[in-house]
C-alpha cells in the first residue's frame, strides 16, 4: 500500500507546481476532432482520452443531444432500452435494474454510472439509479461502454460503463424552457440559462417532473388492485461555473417513488408512503496543458445522500387474506421507518504524456471513501407506541487508493496495441490488480478488428459488509466476502461504407468468479459464478439531414433464468425538412426461461403449481418532433408502447410475486422555447 501512497503524493505535487508554472490552457480536444468525425462518433469514456469510436479499444454506442431528443427519450433507461444487449428489469421496489449481456444483478450494482466523472451510487447498497432519478434534459450526450473497465475505474464498472456528460457554459448567452404533459397526470417543467463571456461562463437549470404512472393491475397475491398508480416525482436543480477552464458543479436531487407490490406492503397505500430521496452533488475539475506533449488533470467530489422510506404494516399482510381484504385498508399495526444516508467522497490526478502520434501514456491514482451514517429500520406499534428495530448498520468507513497505468503504441499504421492496469487498495481485502489488453487492427480506413481481454471486480456493498440482523428475518452481513470478479474476450470486426451503411459483429465469453448472495441461508456468501458466451451484430445506414436507421442483434449462449436467449433492436429517424423529424424505434425480447424455483405465486387460496417461461414481447415508441414550429418554438409528441400491448417481467423474487406488467400505451408531449 505504500508506494500507492507515494504514487499519489509525487502527481499532487505535480498539480501544485503545474498550477504555478502553467504557461499554455488545454485546447479543446474533442472540438478538434469534431472536424473531422462527426459527434456521435467521438467517445472520451474508453480511455479516459478523446478518440474516434471506431478504433476505440472497446464497444461502445454514443447518444448525443440531438438524438435524445429525437427519439423521444424520458428516462436513461429509455435510451438503454435501445441497445440490443441491454435489457431493463424493474424490480418490485419500483426501481430500474440493467442486465448487460446477461449479468444479472439486483441493484444496479455491476454497471458504472458516471455523471461528469462523479460516480453515482448509493452508498449502502450501490445501486446506480437509472430510472426517473436523473433528468436527460441537462444532458449533452450518453456513452454506453460494454464489457470490464475496472482497469480504468475500479470498482462496479463489471458489466458496463454509462459515462454521461452533461452541459456547460457555452460562448454567447440564451434562455431555454420547456413543458411537459401526458396521460396518467404526467407533467413537468424545465428550464436553463447559459452564458459565458470571456474566461467566465455560467450554466444553470431546474428541472420538474411528475407522474401517477400505470401501475399494476394486480398485486403480488394476484388481485385485483384498486388504486393502480406508480406515482414518481422529482425537483432537480444545478449550476456549472466555469473560469479559466475550471468547472464547479453543485447539484440537488429530491426523488420520490413509491413501491410496486411488495411482501408485506398493499398497492393502495397513500402517496405519503415509498422512497424519499434528498441527494447533494458537487465537484470541481481542471485540466491542465504542461507542454505539447504533456497534460495533466484534477478532479475532486462530494455526494451526500439521504433516503427515507415509509411504510404502514396492514393486518392483511400479516394474517393472510380475509373474506373482503378491502374493506380493512385503514388497519395496520406497525408504522415503518426506515433511513439510510451516507456520503461518497473522492479525487483523481491522471497525467497524459503524448511523445508522438504512435505513443501514449496515461497514468493515475485515485482516491475515495464511501460513509454511511445512520442506517436502520424503525418499526413502531401504533397501539403500544413500542419502536423496535430489527434491522441496521452500524457506520462504517471504507478507504480505496487506486494507481493505474495505461499505455498505447501504433505499430506502423495499421495496428494499435493497447495495456493497462489498475491496483486498488480496500481496507476489507487489500490489493486487487485489474489488466486489461487491446489490439486493433485496422488494414483499411473501412474495416476494424478488435481483439479486447479485461477484467472487473464489484467490492461488496455495505449492505452486503455490515448488515446486523436481530429478527432472522434479514440476510446478514459478512466481512468475509472476497470481490466478484469477471473476465472477458471480446473479438469484433466491422465494415464501413458511405454507400450500404455501416456492419459490425462481435463475439464474446464472459467468465464470473465469487458471486455475492444468499442461497438457502441468512448469511451473505460467495459462489461460483457463471460462463456466459454470446454475439452481437449491428447496421448503422446514415444519410445525414434524411435519414439515420439502427439495427442491433444480440444472442447468448447460457442457462440463466430470467435472460432472453436473443434480442432485436431498432431504431429510425426520418427528417422530412429541416423543422421536422420523425422516429421510430422498439425491438423484439424472446421468451425467457423462468427460474426453476418458481413453482408457484403466491395465493394461499390457490394450489402452489409451475409457471411456465416468461413470454417474448414486441415494443415500438415513436416520436414526432418540429423545431421552430414559429420563431423559436420547438414541439414534440412521443407515443410509447405503440401497439398497446401487454408484456410481464419476472421478479427479482419469483415465488413471492406475481410477474410485473409493464405499462400501457402512453404519450407525452413536449413545447418549448428558446430565446
Amino acid at each position: 500500500m505504500r508506494h500507492i501512497y507515494i504514487i499519489f503524493i509525487l502527481i499532487s505535487f505535480l498539480v501544485v507546481a503545474s498550477i504555478s508554472c502553467l504557461c499554455n490552457e488545454t485546447k479543446g480536444e474533442e472540438n478538434y476532432l469534431s472536424l473531422f468525425y462527426p459527434e456521435s462518433e467521438i467517445v472520451t469514456g474508453a480511455t479516459k482520452t478523446i478518440e474516434n469510436i471506431r478504433t476505440a479499444p472497446a464497444t461502445v454506442r454514443v447518444f448525443t443531444k440531438e438524438e435524445i431528443e429525437d427519439l423521444g427519450a424520458n428516462t436513461l433507461s429509455d435510451l438503454l432500452n435501445l441497445l440490443s444487449s441491454a435489457i431493463i428489469a424493474p424490480q418490485t421496489n419500483s426501481k430500474d435494474s440493467l442486465w448487460f449481456r446477461g449479468i444479472r444483478n439486483r441493484y444496479n450494482d455491476k454497471v458504472l454510472l458516471l455523471v461528469d466523472s462523479v460516480p453515482i451510487s448509493n452508498p449502502v447498497y450501490s445501486h446506480s439509479p437509472v430510472d426517473e432519478y436523473l433528468t436527460l434534459d441537462n444532458v449533452e450526450r450518453v456513452e454506453v461502454i460494454f464489457g470490464p473497465a475496472s482497469a480504468l475505474y475500479g470498482s462496479n464498472a463489471f458489466a458496463g460503463t454509462i459515462n454521461i456528460i452533461t452541459k456547460k457554459p457555452e460562448k454567447g448567452s440564451y434562455f431555454h424552457t420547456s413543458l411537459r404533459g401526458g396521460n396518467y397526470d404526467t407533467k413537468g417543467a424545465f428550464i436553463e440559462y447559459n452564458y459565458k463571456k470571456g474566461e467566465f461562463g455560467i450554466y444553470s437549470y431546474f428541472s420538474y417532473y411528475e407522474t401517477d404512472g400505470d401501475g399494476l393491475d394486480r398485486d403480488c397475491r394476484y388481485k385485483p388492485n384498486i388504486l393502480k398508480w406508480n406515482p414518481k416525482e422529482r425537483i432537480a436543480g444545478g449550476v456549472t461555473l466555469e473560469y479559466k477552464d475550471w468547472f464547479l458543479r453543485l447539484n440537488r436531487i429530491h426523488y420520490y417513488h413509491t413501491y410496486y407490490g411488495d411482501w408485506d406492503i398493499p398497492i393502495w397505500r397513500w402517496k405519503d408512503e415509498g422512497y424519499f430521496y434528498n441527494d447533494t452533488f458537487s465537484s470541481i475539475e481542471k485540466k491542465f496543458k504542461l507542454s505539447d506533449k504533456t497534460s495533466l488533470s484534477f478532479m475532486a467530489y462530494y455526494a451526500d445522500y439521504d433516503l427515507k422510506n415509509f411504510w404502514r404494516d396492514f393486518k392483511y399482510s400479516w394474517n393472510g387474506p380475509v373474506p373482503d381484504p378491502y374493506q380493512v385498508i385503514s388497519t395496520f399495526t406497525e408504522s415503518i421507518d426506515a433511513l439510510q444516508d451516507g456520503i461518497k467522497s473522492g479525487s483523481e490526478i491522471r497525467l497524459q504524456y503524448t511523445p508522438s502520434e504512435k505513443l501514449q501514456t496515461i497514468a493515475g491514482v485515485t482516491y475515495e471513501r464511501i460513509k454511511t451514517g445512520r442506517v436502520e429500520d424503525l418499526w413502531t406499534n401504533i397501539f403500544t407506541g413500542v419502536t423496535r428495530r430489527p434491522f441496521y448498520i452500524n457506520p462504517h468507513s471504507l478507504y480505496n487508493y487506486a494507481g493505474y497505468l495505461q499505455q498505447s503504441l501504433k505499430v506502423g499504421d495499421k495496428l494499435l496495441i493497447l495495456g493497462g492496469v489498475r491496483v486498488d487498495h480496500l481496507d476489507l481485502y487489500g490489493n486487487k490488480t485489474t489488466p486489461r489488453i487491446s489490439f486493433v487492427y485496422t488494414p483499411t480506413h473501412k474495416t476494424v478488428f478488435k481483439l479486447l481481454y479485461g477484467e472487473a471486480f464489484r467490492q461488496p456493498s455495505m449492505r452486503e459488509y455490515y448488515t446486523v440482523d436481530l429478527t432472522g428475518s434479514f440476510i446478514k452481513g459478512n466481512t468475509s466476502l472476497n470481490p466478484e470478479k469477471i473476465r472477458t474476450l471480446e473479438l469484433s470486426a466491422s465494415h464501413f461504407t458511405e454507400k450500404l451503411g455501416d456492419f459490425s459483429l462481435t463475439l464474446f465469453g464472459e467468465w464470473t468468479y465469487d458471486e455475492i448472495g444468499a442461497q438457502n441461508t441468512k448469511l451473505y456468501s460467495n459462489y461460483p459464478g457463471n460462463r456466459i458466451r454470446g454475439l452481437e451484430a449491428n447496421y448503422h445506414y446514415s444519410v445525414p439531414k434524411v435519414i439515420d436507421i439502427r439495427f442491433g442483434y444480440s444472442r447468448n449462449w447460457c442457462n440463466l433464468y430470467n435472460v432472453p436467449p436473443y434480442i432485436l433492436k431498432g431504431e429510425s429517424i426520418f427528417s422530412f425538412t429541416d423543422k421536422i423529424k420523425f422516429s421510430i424505434n422498439g425491438g423484439y425480447v424472446a421468451k425467457r426461461p423462468r427460474d426453476p424455483k418458481d413453482n408457484f405465486y403466491y395465493d394461499p387460496l390457490k394450489t402452489p403449481y409451475k409457471r411456465g417461461p416468461v413470454g417474448g414481447y414486441l415494443l415500438l415508441n415513436s416520436t414526432l418532433r418540429i423545431y421552430p414550429i414559429f420563431k423559436n418554438f420547438e414541439l414534440s409528441a412521443s407515443i410509447y408502447n405503440l401497439l398497446n400491448r401487454d408484456y410481464f417481467f419476472p421478479t427479482y423474487d419469483p415465488t413471492k410475486y406475481y410477474d410485473l406488467k409493464a405499462p400501457n400505451r402512453t404519450f407525452l408531449i413536449r413545447l418549448g422555447v428558446k430565446f
